[in-house]
């Protein structure tokens, strides 16, 4: 009789795997889920919240944690909930704060996010390469104790289970055509065991995994499949490994899923790293056949092999053993009575030292008959220091199932391995303790290296134009400063301002306005390319360069050339078929550093020539000097004496006649601001006007000037009845356009005074019409009210004609400059005639501003201009000429005989 000694182990290539991180259960969890991970970074996010509490940490930071946890566990929400965090960031108004969130919450936020994602892959990844290898630790412990089909088919089910798939076969080809299903989880998938090699050729033919997301619409789908409910296909080809003299196993793994799933990089690289261990569990049942035709060959090689053999079958009838075990247990070799066998076997146990465990073992083997024993060690010193192990293995031999007891005489290994027990035991803890250390240093290196990343990011750069910040040119042109301060050389900046970005803005929509920042900002990039040159964004439309070791000379040539590249940047836009050309104001100042003067004076001073560049009609560079410092110094002056003049009342109201054209009746007057400076006197309107419309006081002046006037129109039509139907010209500005509940406060004051509305001309430069419906909305609201409404200075402004339609005007003001024209060129007496033409097509009545000939009077007459002002009927009075002026002419002299007071005053005053 014959033992088989040998056994087929699969896993002889497997390692030992660390235990950091197994799971508590045996069952596969999802990988996707992060079983090991999710409770942890939950406590890390809850202990972070808390520590964040405890310092009163701004809210920014708990939103800023949960787009983190969001990210890593569910990141398919992320999106939703980044887009709520920002939101509810910006809804709590947090005020600037410090590091990642110094100066754009939304980029950081979402940054912190995009990190969460990430760091959420990477841990994914991990879980995956945890349960593949716990998955391979599982099928190691499982190779000793089970059938080849048993541990394929174990294999097969704890694959479905990490993949959570519903079927897989294991498929080997039996040749060309017939293809066999070695394992079939469940037996049901497959109706007959034997099928078509094209289940997994083509596969096999291009060698790697193939996948199919939609099977039953594939080209070639097997039916068999499709009929057993197969959505999505994974086939894993098992290539034979061809070497000389050796033969091949090809076959196949399916994996079938009865649902449509996405299939996700990492459940692939899973699968693709089993293919090995798939084709040797195969290989391994296709070849425990070829094993039986190998026994006999191997009973030669037992009769030599120093180990000890020993079979015994089941029932107790039959047992054999070789001379090595014959000698070990003093018997004949051979067949012998298996109760001699035990006998001696119970007379050797006897004389060992560790009778203890040697007890234990018997009693576990007798009472589970079916147990498998490896390395059963018998320690002997006595007659002679000797150490056997034994194995005991179930098995079958020709059909005969029994035991096979191996023993080897290990006494070299054995003392050899305590020897180095102790010191690898040692060796193995530190190991692992590295090992989770350094698993612990990769996680915190790859979440510094990315927040890093991030901060310099946010640290240096502008997030909409990719230059330097504000922060960066802080601290570039302090260390400049210093530097040119010893070398005692000049640095200069220039500071830019997109002229009318904001009609721009309006105009294309926000994200134009941020393309034109952008372009602009690499436009002017490209032209400072100087080591130690910078360019940054200073704020809003607002860029600086700095450059250190030039004088006035060379930033003048860089500003021009700089105004050349930003003419070359194209503009086009959809909505619009003109190119736009955009413009630039600069402001240059030069400086060589001094322990007397700071940064803060050099940019102060580039910021004065920016503002009388801007003042100048933009589109142009001015170099900041002394002059333009006193200049802002009297502006300065002259707006702290205006809000002086608001509050102490120091205006007083000058009227100027407005005449009919035709018969020379006075109509009204239009109501001219002046201030009665209590030291410079009277100051013209040019001089304060800019400056309150800049500061915003123009509103405040403005409802004073309107309740003035009304009063002064009641009292002349109290006075003098016939000046009834005498009107009132009011200039309104563009911010009390603006404001809130103007309609009303108008009305206020108009039942207050007891003036008709009908009486009041408002006037409204042409530059305040702005196209939009609430101004739309308003001027039809005073319409409605009884106002009359004018433009202003027509013609100065723009697109006031394709407006016109658009607004309820009554009155056109045509302003002087193109009555001064008429005279001396004809384009300006055609340009006079078109407006009056198109304004009496309109049914708009005409006003001709700054008449002060009597050529041009004719001239308008000519032309049938309805009315008309100037110094050739009147200059501005005070309310005592106006007064006096309406008593003289109760009964109105008529323009045909040009007479005072139609003439009084000089031409040009």
């Amino acid at each position: 009789m014959f033992v088989q000694l040998t056994r087929f182990t699969p896993f002889t290539r497997f390692t030992r795997f660390t235990q950091f991180f197994q799971p508590e259960q045996a069952e596969q969890l999802s990988p996707d889920r992060l079983p090991r991970f999710a409770p942890r970074v939950f406590e890390s996010i809850l202990v972070l919240l808390l520590l964040g509490w405890l310092l009163r940490w701004t809210p920014v930071w708990p939103v800023a944690l949960t787009l983190v946890m969001v990210g890593i566990l569910r990141p398919v929400l992320i999106v939703p909930i980044s887009i709520l965090g920002i939101t509810l960031v910006a809804l709590l108004d947090v005020p600037p704060g410090q590091g990642v969130f110094a100066y754009s919450y939304g980029v950081a936020l979402a940054g912190v996010a995009l990190a969460g994602v990430e760091l959420g892959k990477f841990l994914r990844q991990v879980e995956w390469q945890f349960a593949l290898q716990s998955m391979q630790l599982q099928l190691a412990d499982e190779q000793a104790t089970g059938t080849p089909e048993m541990v394929l088919s174990h294999t097969l089910s704890l694959l479905m289970t990490l993949v959570d798939a519903d079927a897989a076969i294991a498929l080997r080809q039996v040749d060309e055509v017939t293809a066999e299903a070695v394992v079939c989880l469940p037996p049901t998938v497959l109706a007959d065991r034997l099928t078509s090699p094209q289940l997994f050729a083509e596969a096999i033919a291009l060698n790697r995994c193939l996948y199919y997301q939609n099977y039953p619409h594939q080209p070639g789908a097997i039916r068999s499949l499709i009929a057993a409910g197969t959505k999505t296909l994974a086939v894993l080809p098992l290539q034979p490994r061809v070497t000389e003299g050796a033969e091949g196993l090809c076959g196949g793994i399916l994996i079938i899923w009865s649902r449509n799933v996405t299939l996700t990089p990492d459940l692939k690289r899973c699968l693709e790293s089993l293919r090995g261990e798939l084709r040797m569990l195969l290989q391994f049942q296709d070849t425990t056949w070829r094993l039986e035709r190998t026994t006999i060959r191997l009973g030669a090689i037992l009769e030599t092999i120093p180990q000890g053999v020993i079979f015994v079958d089941d029932q107790g009838e039959q047992s054999w053993l070789n001379p090595s075990a014959a000698k070990h247990l003093d018997l004949q070799p051979g067949e012998v009575k298996p109760l001699e066998i035990a006998l001696a076997m119970a007379k050797l146990r006897a004389n060992a030292d560790n009778q203890e465990a040697l007890c234990a073992q018997a009693a576990q083997l007798f009472q589970e008959p079916a147990m498998e024993i490896r390395n059963w060690q018998w320690v002997f010193t006595q007659p002679e220091r000797k150490v056997l192990s034994i194995s005991i293995t179930a098995t079958r031999i020709r059909n005969v199932p029994g035991r096979l007891w191996v023993i080897d005489d290990i006494t070299d290994r054995y003392w050899l391995q305590q020897a180095l027990l102790d010191r690898s035991q040692e060796l193995s803890q530190a190991n692992e303790n590295l090992h989770e250390a350094a698993i612990q240093q990769s996680l915190l290196y790859q979440q510094l290296r990315i927040a890093n990343a991030e901060l310099e990011k946010l640290a240096t750069t502008d997030g909409l134009t990719q230059i330097a910040n504000r922060r960066i040119f802080d601290t570039v042109l302090e260390q400049e400063w210093k530097r040119l301060m010893r070398s005692q050389s000049p640095l200069s900046v220039i500071l830019i301002d997109v002229d009318f970005f904001k009609r721009y803005n309006d105009t294309y929509g926000h994200q134009a306005g941020d393309e034109c920042l952008k372009k602009i900002a690499r436009a002017v990039a490209s032209v400072v390319k100087r080591q130690g040159d910078l360019v940054a964004r200073y704020g809003g439309e607002e860029f600086v360069v700095v450059l250190p070791a030039t004088n006035v000379p060379g930033a003048v040539q860089v500003a021009e050339q700089i105004r050349q590249a930003v003419e070359e940047v194209n503009l086009e836009h959809r909505s619009s078929t003109v190119r736009e050309i955009v413009t630039l104001s600069q402001g240059i100042a030069t400086i060589i550093p001094r322990l007397d003067t700071t940064p803060d004076e050099l940019i102060a001073a580039a910021d004065e020539a920016l503002y009388y560049a801007k003042s100048r009609g933009r589109d142009r560079y001015v170099v900041f000097d002394r002059k333009m410092h006193d200049r802002s110094l009297a502006i300065m002056q002259v707006e702290k004496d205006l809000r002086l003049a608001i509050e102490r009342e120091e205006f007083c109201l000058h009227y100027q006649p407005i005449v009919s054209l035709i018969n020379g009746e006075i109509v009204g007057f239009e109501a001219l601001v002046r201030w009665n400076h209590p030291q410079r006197g009277l100051v013209s309107p040019a001089e304060f006007i800019p400056i309150a419309e800049e500061t915003g006081l123009i509103a405040s002046m403005s409802w004073w000037i309107f309740q003035a006037a009304c009063c002064q129109l009641r009292e002349w039509q109290l006075r003098f009845p016939y000046y009834r139907s005498l009107t009132m010209s009011i200039n309104l500005s563009g911010q009390q356009l603006e404001q809130l509940g103007m309609v009303e406060r108008l009305d206020r004051i108009l039942q207050e005074v007891g003036v008709e509305a009908s009486s009041i001309k408002l006037e409204i430069t042409e530059t305040s019409l702005k196209e939009t419906p609430a101004l739309v909305t308003t001027l039809h609201q005073l319409k409605a009210m009884g106002f009359q409404l004018a433009i202003d200075d027509f013609g100065t402004g723009y697109s006031s004609l394709s407006r016109l339609h658009q607004f309820p005007i009554d009155t056109l003001k045509i302003d002087r400059s193109f009555i001064n024209q008429m005279s001396r060129d004809p384009k300006g007496l055609a340009i006079v005639e078109a407006i009056v033409i198109l304004a009496q097509h309109t049914h708009i009545t005409t006003i001709s501003e700054g008449i002060e000939t009597i050529a041009q009077l004719e001239q308008l007459q000519t032309l049938n201009c309805e009315f008309g002002q100037g110094y050739l009927f009147s200059k501005p009075l005070d309310s005592n000429a106006a007064y006096t002026l309406l008593a003289q002419n109760v009964t109105p002299t008529r323009l045909n005989c040009i007479s005072a007071p139609f003439c009084q005053g000089s031409p040009g005053g």
